[in-house]
């Protein structure tokens, strides 16, 4: 099978799809990318809260559900934040410290397993998608796929914070966008905030951007290709295919740049970038999540550590972890 990274993308954005078709989805499309002959699989997670919640198991290509079943009740919570969470792409090589005992080692090597890829879309809201695929040798890992498949798990945790938004409503898909788009970039329908002139513009450079990426530059370059399709539009948008029952595709511009409960002296812009911080994100992903410039970013990291007293990015993270755990809970959304 030729490998497409692109299309894990598609199929990420696939997001009017019954859960567990999407999930078949991203598995399918994530196959030709990851299976060493052993299968995969994946699930979904909520990191929100404790005992960590995991739902929607399935595997393909051979991998039994039981060996996935296996490796969820294996790890404790308190293991899962401490190494799982913190990682959204790598091998169980590189990172041997996440198989806590030796006998977990055993386990994998008498089931002929030597390695294993984990994709791990952990969005700031602590929603989830996992993948792992187990390896018969040790798998090659560079600092050019780790960037790359950092740019796919920034689109697929962008499409679990959306499917979770929407999930909400049974509303028509293109009355919940705040704007309607067509493949080319024109507008066909915008309201609220996508209403305005720099507004539309961006969507329309978005769309055409994404387009082109989805054409003959995603064989060509993929890199470029990934570069060029936008995880938020503005750090507000995300961008999906939306049919017609004639057939005819439309762009839907849906508001997913997710509601942080955090310290309200921090602006909002400020607030998504430190949640991201917080999860070991470095600046350039975060500009590549939100759609922002990298100067951006910094911009926003330096006013951020100025409203909470401190000097340096890694201060502000750390006083805004404090901050946040110390905010109270409301009584009205727990």
């Amino acid at each position: 099978m030729k490998e497409d990274i692109l299309s894990l993308v598609e199929a990420s954005y696939d997001v009017e799809r019954a859960e567990s078709d999407w999930i078949a989805g991203l598995l399918t499309a994530a196959e030709p990318l990851l299976d060493g002959g052993m299968g995969l699989g994946g699930y979904l997670y909520d990191s929100s809260t404790m005992p960590m919640k995991t739902w929607g198991l399935a595997s393909r290509a051979g991998l039994p559900i039981e060996a996935l079943e296996m490796g969820c009740a294996t790890f404790t919570d308190d293991y899962r934040r401490a190494n799982w969470l913190v990682r959204r792409f790598g091998t169980l090589m590189q990172f041997p410290e996440l198989i806590p005992h030796v006998e977990g080692v055993d386990i994998f090597a008498a089931m002929g397993i030597r390695d294993v890829v984990a994709v791990n879309a952990l969005d700031h809201t602590g929603l989830g998608f996992w993948i792992a695929a187990p390896q018969p040798s040790v798998w090659e890992l560079t600092p050019e796929k780790e960037e790359r498949w950092s740019k796919v798990v920034a689109h697929i945790a962008a499409a679990v914070r959306l499917r979770a938004r929407l999930d909400r409503t049974t509303e028509e898909p293109t009355r919940q966008a705040e704007a309607v788009l067509s493949p080319s970039g024109k507008i066909e329908d915008a309201r609220g905030d996508a209403e305005t002139r720099i507004a539309r513009e961006r969507l329309r450079e978005a769309a055409i951007a994404i387009d082109r990426a989805r054409g003959p530059l995603r064989h060509r370059d993929a890199d470029a290709a990934l570069q060029g399709w936008p995880a938020l539009v503005r750090g507000r948008w995300t961008l999906v295919d939306h049919f017609e029952s004639d057939g005819k595709r439309y762009v839907l511009a849906h508001t997913n740049a997710g509601a942080p409960a955090t310290p309200a002296a921090l602006s909002a812009r400020e607030r998504e970038v430190l949640e991201r911080a917080v999860l070991g994100r470095e600046n350039k992903l975060i500009g590549y999540e939100l759609g922002l410039a990298d100067s951006t970013v910094r911009v926003l990291m330096s006013r951020a550590a100025t409203k909470l007293g401190v000097k340096t990015r890694a201060e502000a993270v750390e006083a805004y972890k404090r901050l946040r755990s110390a905010e109270p809970v409301d009584d009205a959304t727990s």
